[in-house]
């Protein structure tokens, strides 16, 4: 096969493809502009290789000759160069000159018009000047047509001397067409927010830059200077420049998703090419067969090449699959097959449980993978909200950064997306005469398509995108893959929801913890000692920090205060409450002269100090430790009990209301004298309201029997017997309120 036959199948093949090329963009969306100017750019790619076969492989062959203008039809080829220039004001973005001048750029393809004109009809000057005969007619008619003839031999004369210098120099023109196409491409790539678009425009202006520069080394700079390539470098370079330009074109078409050419037809395309490749290898096969055969047995026989074509048929299917599964991986399946995008989007969203960083992966994804301009998420900030009712936070994305901002729900918009359930187009939903803010900033995002995210039939938020930047139309893949991503991203949202709740859980649980350390400090760190008495305190929250309180001040001379409050309410607020009244009490403690005088002034501070619904039951008790004279005075707290050596038993009621309340509240003091082996219990209601597994409290009456019974006992072990019949008592039932003990007992003789 000499190197004639290489560049005519080359040619056919190259052209083929370019023809393909251009029917398959065209096919794809033929109302587009840039489907269209692609599309004729291929077309004219294409005649150029497939009249250069048709010459080579059947007009030269045939000896026959044909006139020089049949010849010269070979130059509409070069209308590619023009329409080069028109792709590229196009494609990726139209240039600010075609905006401006949308028909003065269609003047590109004058000149080229212009060189087919003259190289067709002036093909060949001396024909024109043999047809001028004045020989024969009238001497009048033959003077006037003497002056005619002369006339239109100086144009014909002058028209082929302008040839010659045309095609001389039109290869000068060509150059120039290539460097403006590549410096709009260029221009065209520098001003692409997607970076897959970005990826698409990078192979198409490689592919050009090659192909073409190919081109113009074999041809163009040769005509230009008046060089002559050696055949062999010349047809190498052509044959180069015809294997890269469709090469780079359905190399983006493919891998890239070059002018959003669909799934099915780049796996047509694919297809169609392993088919080429494998069926080509066959023939050759066969025919490498055949000849082996013939020089073995010295002739051919028709019955073994049958039975080896019949043996390679049952092997064609299966390496077929092979190839094309092969062929597939490489090319197909990229990052622009949809799947490949859904695989990855979902691997990558459900690893995100930071909802800032999910918000950020979705509308970059978004943003590159469809090449929009502006990608948006619309999230209710309340998930009680329903029907479009409540603020709704917005986060959009139109540069490099994400913008967000919360906004009114819209009622109609919301209701026509939950009812549709599907990505939907913008123009398909309500408008009002006074469209809501969320609508306005939509349009204001130039929103072109929402996608509803929903769950469990309740629409949660949405997703906007602008129109793409190329002007491409959306495809049925491409919407149905939203759907499917949705879906996807309603599962991320409550994944990163729950994470963030479960974080805010266990943050505000180590608060409580510190909380509940802070509080433990504030109570005494150790019981009082005294010769003559036994005193023991004991708290348990029943939450991590609860609103009981106990203490002993020591204010001098011999005198120990015995402090036991219950604010209403638990938890941090009740907690609050109770560092509070300690910090007021501890300051009033040592100024006031009588019991009833401090707690007056207790209750004062706090009902000044602003917190409502927040009241304390409060008992206050001082003992002087060596006459053991006993004052108190009880605000509305659980009465104390002092169980006598003898067993009589006393209730510690004088006082007055509870604190916080009322400002003007007076209050009175009581007094007794303590002896030996008395026994005095302060408590709070959580002892006696504790609960068991039937809902029975523990109760004053049990309470009270069971100091009775104990009462022989030191302080610290009646407490601890104390707390293990309440205990007994609840077994494994969750208690709602904070139990705090206090137990005084004086020393027997």
């Amino acid at each position: 096969m000499n190197l004639e036959s290489i560049v005519s199948i080359v040619y056919y093949i190259s052209g083929i493809v370019l023809l393909l090329l251009g029917i398959i963009i065209l096919k794809e969306n033929p109302r587009g502009r840039v489907n269209r100017i692609t599309a004729f750019m291929l077309f004219c790619a294409a005649t150029g290789p497939l009249l250069g076969a048709f010459y080579q492989t059947a007009l030269e062959p045939s000896s026959r000759l044909l006139p020089l203008w049949f010849y010269n039809l070979f130059f509409v080829w070069e209308l590619f160069f023009p329409a080069l220039v028109l792709f590229s004001m196009t494609f990726p973005v139209e240039s600010p000159f075609r905006k401006k001048h949308p028909r003065a750029v269609y003047a590109l393809f004058l000149p080229h018009i212009l060189h087919l004109f003259l190289t067709v009809l002036f093909s060949e000057p001396d024909k024109i000047l043999s047809l001028l005969d004045t020989s024969a007619g009238t001497p009048v008619a033959n003077v006037l047509f003497e002056y005619l003839t002369f006339l239109l031999k100086l144009v014909t004369i002058l028209f082929g001397f302008a040839l010659e210098v045309h095609e001389k120099f039109f290869s000068f023109t060509n150059l120039l067409y290539v460097l403006l196409a590549v410096t709009f491409l260029y221009r065209g790539y520098r001003r692409m927010p997607v970076p897959s678009l970005k990826r698409q425009v990078r192979v198409i202006i490689l592919g050009v830059i090659s192909a073409v520069g190919l081109y113009v080394l074999a041809v163009i700079i040769p005509t230009i200077f008046g060089l002559r390539l050696k055949l062999d470098l010349k047809y190498t370079l052509i044959i180069l420049a015809l294997l890269v330009g469709p090469g780079s074109i359905a190399w983006a078409i493919v891998k890239h998703r070059f002018l959003d050419v669909r799934l099915i037809v780049r796996q047509s395309l694919v297809y169609s090419i392993s088919s080429g490749i494998i069926i080509g290898g066959y023939l050759l096969i066969l025919r490498q067969f055949g000849n082996l055969l013939a020089n073995i047995l010295g002739q051919k026989v028709p019955f073994l090449e049958v039975v080896f074509l019949v043996v390679a048929l049952l092997f064609f299917q299966p390496i077929m699959n092979k190839v094309n599964d092969l062929i597939t991986r490489l090319f197909v399946a990229g990052r622009g097959d949809y799947r490949n995008i859904m695989e990855r989007f979902s691997r990558e969203v459900i690893t995100l449980l930071d909802f800032s960083e999910l918000v950020e992966t979705i509308l970059s994804t978004f943003r590159e993978e469809l090449q929009v301009e502006t990608a948006s998420v619309a999230v209710f900030t309340d998930e009680s909200a329903s029907g479009g009712e409540g603020v709704m936070r917005l986060y959009w994305r139109k540069e490099s950064y994400t913008e967000a901002t919360e906004l009114e729900g819209d009622r109609d918009l919301c209701q026509a997306l939950t009812e549709k359930g599907r990505p939907t187009f913008v123009e398909e939903l309500p408008v009002k005469d006074d469209p809501s803010p969320l609508h306005r900033k939509l349009q204001e995002l130039d929103s072109f398509l929402l996608v509803p995210l929903m769950e469990k039939g309740k629409l949660v938020g949405f997703l906007g995108l602008s129109k793409k930047v190329t002007g491409f139309r959306y495809a049925y893949e491409e919407l149905t893959m939203l759907a499917i991503l949705a879906n996807q991203i309603v599962v991320a949202m409550n994944n990163a929801t729950l994470y963030a709740e479960s974080i805010e859980k266990q943050r505000l649980e180590e608060e409580l913890n510190l909380a509940r350390q802070i509080q433990m400090d504030l109570l005494p760190r150790s019981d009082p000692e005294y010769s003559n008495l036994e005193i023991v305190g004991y708290t348990n929250p029943s939450r991590r920090v609860g609103g009981d309180y106990y203490d002993y001040l020591l204010p001098g001379d011999g005198r120990l205060c015995l402090v036991v409050g219950d604010v209403t309410g638990k938890g941090v607020a009740a907690a609050l409450m109770m560092a509070r009244l300690q910090a007021i009490l501890h300051s009033e403690a040592g100024r006031s002269k009588e019991v009833e005088e401090m707690v007056a002034n207790l209750n004062r501070l706090l009902v000044q100090s602003g917190t409502q619904n927040r009241y304390v039951t409060f008992f206050f008790g001082e003992l002087d430790t060596e006459t053991l004279s006993f004052k108190y005075c009880n605000a509305g707290h659980n009465y104390p009990i002092l169980i006598r050596e003898d067993g009589t038993i006393q209730y510690l009621e004088t006082g007055g209301l509870i604190l916080g309340a009322f400002e003007e509240a007076t209050y009175t003091s009581g007094q007794l004298d303590l002896k030996p082996n008395d026994l005095l219990v302060l408590y709070t209601d959580g002892i006696t309201e504790a609960l068991n597994m039937q809902e029975e409290e523990f109760g004053e009456k049990r309470l009270l029997e069971t100091l009775c019974k104990l009462r022989h006992l030191h302080a610290e072990e009646l407490k601890d017997q104390l707390i293990s019949e309440v205990r007994s008592h609840v077994q494994d039932f969750p208690q709602y309120d904070d139990m705090t003990l206090v137990v005084l007992k004086v020393s027997g003789p």
